[in-house]
């Protein structure tokens, strides 16, 4: 990237969709960032939180699809 090209982040809110299960959700992420369930958990215990930065566009864009897939 350079100077005038846009960044982005993904933020995480902590949600999961409807009629999903917290722990298989927590365990698809787990397995989507490489980290183990317990720093996972981590992530719904408060307010938003910002776990990737610095990206652009088409990556992003792969993190937002993984994410919403995993639940």
């Amino acid at each position: 990237m350079t100077m005038g090209d846009p960044s982005f982040r993904i933020l995480f809110e902590g949600k999961i969709k409807d009629g999903e299960d917290l722990e298989k959700v927590k365990a698809k992420l787990a397995r989507l960032f490489k980290k183990d369930e317990a720093k996972i958990a981590s992530l719904f215990g408060g307010g938003p939180m910002v776990i990737r930065k610095g990206l652009d566009y088409p990556t992003a864009q792969k993190y937002k699809i993984a994410i919403e897939g995993a639940g």
